[in-house]
């Protein structure tokens, strides 16, 4: 456990902690601020709500709120970054407090610095020839974090201004544009021209390299920019509780055109009325704009027009709960029948192609309970004191919506 310096501290380390916190200004940090309004504009990571369903681009919504694994995320992100700039082996970093506390309290800086810890030599080994094809990747040009806009009109492709730190905005996109940020990329300028975008992932679930959109966006744009007709194309993923992987696929001249023409399909049909809500949809900003869902709402909200007065909340309130209830039982039963059908005859194939079947995940699970079944009620509960006395227990007050 790190101990917290205080704030008027000179060593060395909170020196070097402090200049951190001034640079962390040009990093990636996501904004809290939930009440901004803005026009919902492609971008990279949006690849699959874009070429899904063309309702949403160009409305005006407030941004979604930015939860902890997306802190997270960032901030992992942010250090990856800062140890390359500064040189740094992870374990010569320490400022990991202040890159934690900088994306939010929730982010812990002991879970962050195993992960970055663990992430490093992977990273190096793969390019240093641990990948599929043996390429020595670390002798190509490489790049780290460089921001590239693909023209979805043209088909040509050009370099532009990292997105603003606090809003994810690219202050200088031009019309008929999809830009993104590549956290590594790297090129092969002589014969067989070849590039290499890869994407790190610190959430729990990604999908194959050659499914995401935004892997394919950034690596027809990066192909276009240097004239190569063949992407390496790769997804570092650091969950938590797992060991960090790589997993990666190739993309050729046909994969490019078939991505284009998807592209540019999707800029056509812009605002043209027409609706496909899909898995995407969650993180959808026009959410609660779309007509898809406006039948829901009014049903969640008991009322046709927005909440007003204490008896619409109230009966807004009891509806959700009601619902909620009778969603969870036929969740259950749905959930039943899905899990019996893949026993007996093996995976199953989603509308969206993907298929879904059981996989062995390893987790590590400690709770109160767990504490007592395993040493008995007496010796449990003398442990869970002794590890509150520790601070390993946190305690606190949140506001929970209660029916007094």
């Amino acid at each position: 456990m790190m101990k917290k310096h205080p704030s008027d501290c000179r060593c060395s380390i909170c020196l070097s902690s402090a200049e951190l916190a001034n640079s962390l200004e040009g990093l990636n940090a996501p904004s809290n601020d939930t009440m901004m309004s803005r026009v919902i504009l492609p971008t990279a990571s949006k690849t699959d709500r874009f070429v899904g369903c063309a309702f949403p681009w160009g409305l005006e919504a407030s941004d979604n709120e930015v939860g902890p694994e997306a802190r997270f995320g960032s901030a992992y992100h942010a250090v990856m970054e800062v140890l390359r700039k500064k040189k740094l082996s992870a374990e010569k970093f320490k400022a990991w407090r202040v890159v934690a506390e900088s994306f939010g309290s929730d982010v812990d800086p002991d879970a962050l610095q195993e992960r970055v810890t663990k992430s490093i030599p992977v990273l190096k080994e793969w390019l240093a020839s641990a990948n599929p094809w043996k390429i020595r990747f670390d002798k190509w040009r490489l790049e780290y974090e460089t921001a590239i806009a693909y023209n979805m009109v043209t088909g040509e492709a050009r370099r532009c201004e990292l997105p603003e730190p606090k809003t994810h905005e690219y202050r200088d996109r031009h019309e008929d544009e999809i830009p993104g940020t590549i956290d590594l990329g790297g090129w092969w300028p002589f014969k067989n021209r070849a590039v290499l975008v890869l994407d790190y992932k610190s959430g729990f679930d990604v999908g194959s390299p050659n499914e995401s959109g935004q892997l394919q966006t950034l690596a027809l744009a990066s192909a276009q920019l240097h004239r190569a007709d063949r992407a390496y194309i790769a997804l570092l993923h650091a969950p938590a509780h797992m060991e960090p992987t790589i997993y990666a696929d190739f993309l050729d001249g046909a994969d490019f055109r078939k991505h284009a023409d998807a592209l540019s399909e999707a800029h056509r049909r812009r605002r043209d009325g027409s609706l496909r809500p899909d898995y995407y949809c969650k993180w959808c900003q026009a959410f609660s704009q779309c007509p898809a869902n406006q039948p829901a709402l009014v049903e969640l909200r008991a009322s046709k027009t927005a909440l007003t007065t204490a008896e619409d909340v109230g009966a807004a309130h009891q509806k959700l709960r009601e619902l909620e209830k009778r969603f969870a039982q036929m969740s259950a039963v749905v959930e039943a029948e899905i899990r019996s059908w893949i026993a007996k005859n093996g995976d199953a194939i989603r509308p969206d192609g993907r298929d879904v079947g059981f996989v062995d995940r390893p987790y590590t699970r400690l709770s109160q309970a767990s504490i007592i079944r395993a040493l008995g009620e007496k010796r449990g509960r003398q442990e869970i004191e002794r590890l509150r006395k520790l601070g390993c227990i946190e305690e606190g007050e949140r506001p929970e919506l209660r029916v007094k």
